[in-house]
């Protein structure tokens, strides 16, 4: 059985689902003030791996990532850039996608936005007001009084007693306590904002999450996900203002992914210490980049250097003929190594364990690539060539000779914005002294 280590008891424990057979998983998604890091990505693809080994298991599972589009930074970067609020949110809310695509992460169940559940929010912050965990200022903000809730820090360990402000807790004139956390800020001049029977404002941080995941799950629901820098304020007050509205226990198991770090510091949009998923994407192979993250256990730190990668890029070159096949004779499989597979899985994902089963088994059975083929399936490793068909092939011939015709003709711009709008989506075009050809 799958054991999983849960944030909330700080142990590994069975993980056993609220209904048999159908799981409900909600990750924490990204903040799109700016593009999408390894940072980011390293949590994604650990949850498309935690699905994808459930339903290899013969669970359905309804994945729930969110995007919050709206929020303090996004609003700062909108006024200095001079950008509306939204189309930055859009930007990059759609090179995420792209890259995730990419990378083989299969796609969420649902993937909500904060800007699309404000009746929802609003609903909730009514509750709290009404149950008394909850209070208006004088700006009409309204404030989640941590001081209410008994079980306040029960995930992430502090003792609110002896907390000090920290860089995540933003100070404000009218909290009542410095823990105290906003559910919903007053609009200030020029800021976008909803109608609520507080006057007009915006959502807080962590208030969106809790509708959202109640919203699609219910309550309780299986599994939470997100980075470890979620933990404390942001997943704290998720369970303070959902158990506090509902009378229940939120979440019955929380996974958190270690960090992504450069020289030691964590990888950060805040920081710029950053590395954009689409950038490593030009150079290496996205199940490169797959590998590189599974080689480490998912609750480890790793620390990000491009040798690393690149030897993950070499190391695929032994793996690339196998994902190759397009069909698979379950007869045949190796039942030993599926089980040490398993076995490894439901040893709180022990991916590392497993790559390094399959480099084994390829090495002293290179005949029988089938067995590897289907476990690193189970993991999300798509292959060097994808199978797209006769039509697409088709396609790409037509473009590559209308690309061939324009460049004859001197139109280079165009030629390079076709290449480049192909490059965005997945597809790389090769322009050498013989011709033109393509690859995903």
């Amino acid at each position: 059985m799958l054991k999983l280590f849960n944030t909330l008891s700080g142990k590994v424990e069975t993980f056993h689902p609220i209904n048999t057979g159908k799981i409900g998983i909600y990750m924490c998604g990204m903040t799109v003030q700016d593009r999408p890091h390894l940072g980011h990505i390293r949590s994604f693809i650990i949850g498309d791996v935690l699905r994808r080994y459930l339903e290899y298991t013969g669970n359905s599972v309804e994945y729930v990532q969110n995007f919050t589009d709206i929020d303090d930074k996004i609003i700062e970067r909108s006024r200095k850039n001079n950008i509306d609020w939204r189309d930055i949110g859009w930007k990059y809310t759609n090179e995420y996608l792209n890259a995730s695509d990419m990378l083989n992460i299969k796609r969420a169940t649902h993937y909500p936005r904060a800007t699309q559940f404000i009746e929802e929010i609003i609903e909730l912050v009514q509750i709290l007001i009404e149950k008394g965990f909850a209070y208006v200022t004088e700006d009409k903000s309204i404030y989640y009084d941590v001081s209410k809730f008994p079980g306040y820090g029960k995930l992430s360990g502090k003792n609110i007693s002896e907390l000090k402000q920290g860089a995540r807790v933003q100070p404000d004139p009218y909290k009542r306590n410095p823990f105290d956390f906003a559910i919903w800020k007053a609009q200030k001049p020029g800021e976008p904002y909803w109608h609520s029977p507080w006057g007009r404002g915006r959502p807080g941080w962590h208030i969106e999450c809790s509708a959202m995941s109640t919203h699609f799950l219910g309550q309780p629901f299986d599994i939470h996900m997100g980075g470890q820098d979620l933990i404390f304020p942001h997943h704290e007050d998720e369970i303070a203002q959902s158990e506090a509205a509902f009378d229940k226990q939120f979440v019955n198991y929380w996974v958190h992914i270690g960090f992504m770090n450069i020289k030691g510091e964590k990888m950060s949009k805040s920081t710029g210490l950053f590395f954009a998923i689409s950038d490593i994407l030009k150079e290496f192979e996205p199940d490169a980049v797959r590998l590189f993250i599974l080689q480490k256990h998912y609750r480890s730190p790793i620390d990000y250097n491009r040798e690393l990668l690149m030897q993950s890029s070499q190391a695929l070159t032994k793996l690339n003929h196998i994902l190759q096949q397009t069909d698979t004779n379950t007869r045949t499989l190796n039942k030993s190594l599926l089980q040490k597979f398993e076995e490894a899985m439901d040893n709180d994902l022990n991916t590392p364990t497993v790559i390094g089963q399959i480099f084994s088994y390829i090495r002293e059975n290179p005949q029988d690539t089938a067995t590897p083929y289907v476990i690193l399936k189970a993991l999300g490793f798509r292959g060097k060539s994808i199978s797209h068909g006769n039509l697409l092939d088709k396609v790409m011939r037509i473009i590559i000779e209308t690309r061939q015709q324009l460049r004859e003709q001197r139109h280079f711009e165009l030629s390079d914005a076709i290449r480049d709008k192909l490059s965005s989506i997945g597809i790389a075009i090769e322009d050498t002294k013989n011709g033109s050809n393509w690859k995903a």
